[in-house]
Parts: structure tokens; sequence; C-alpha cells
């Protein structure tokens, strides 16, 4: 794996890890992405809702500094269904003051078009 990141470097190819939902994966919470990371000299990709399923939401918000990527959408009773912003479960109000302090790109994780609008108009709300 080292070999093929350094390889991606080179092509200027960026390789980031993202987290998962489940208890098995090899990267759930922070801590286990930094350590991906750094092994592999990756970025940081957050899914809000991965982390929000796992209970892993608290290490990401914290460091939100750290991480490269995030992925936003909505989800409902522990299923990760890429809903719109504003119509599942997730505590958007903190999310969404941790990430004014994020620097990197969020990206609006729908499955309908119409869905990522309503996610933008959601955004726009609360994001500078």
């Amino acid at each position: 794996m080292f070999e093929i990141s350094e390889e991606m470097k080179a092509l200027d190819i960026e390789i980031v890890f993202e987290n998962l939902p489940y208890k098995d994966s090899n990267i759930v919470n922070f801590r286990d992405s930094i350590e991906w990371s750094k092994r592999y000299n990756a970025g940081i990709l957050f899914d809000v809702p991965h982390a929000y399923i796992s209970g892993s939401m608290e290490g990401y918000l914290e460091k939100i500094e750290k991480i490269d990527y995030v992925h936003v959408s909505d989800t409902w009773r522990g299923r990760d269904l890429h809903l719109p912003l504003g119509s599942g479960e997730i505590p958007w109000q903190k999310i969404l003051n941790h990430l004014k302090r994020f620097e990197g790109v969020i990206i609006i994780e729908n499955k309908r078009w119409d869905d990522v609008m309503k996610s933008f108009i959601f955004l726009e709300k609360f994001l500078p």
C-alpha cells in the first residue's frame, strides 16, 4: 500500500482514508484515521453520518483542522441513507459550528440532485 501511495503522489493523485460506520472496520474513529494517514502518507476524509452511526463524532470535531475532506448527508436510525441535510437525526447545528473552522472541501453526498439542492440550501443558512 505504501508503494502505491508513493506512486499516486508522484502522479499528483491524492489518497484519502474515509472513516466507516461499522465497528469491525479498520477506520472507525479519529485515532484510526490519523494512524492510517501517517502510515500511508494519505489525507483524511471525515464522513459525518458514518461517525454519527459509529458514535465517533467527537474525535473528528475536536480535530477538524487535521481533516482534508468532509462528506455530509443525513441519516436515520443508524442507516447510511444519504438523506438531505436536516431531514434526519444528525445534530447539524453542533457540527456546523465546528465546520466553520474547517478549511478543506465539503462534499454533499446525496443520491438525487434535488436532495443535493436541499442540502445546499440548508448549509447556506449556517455557513458563511
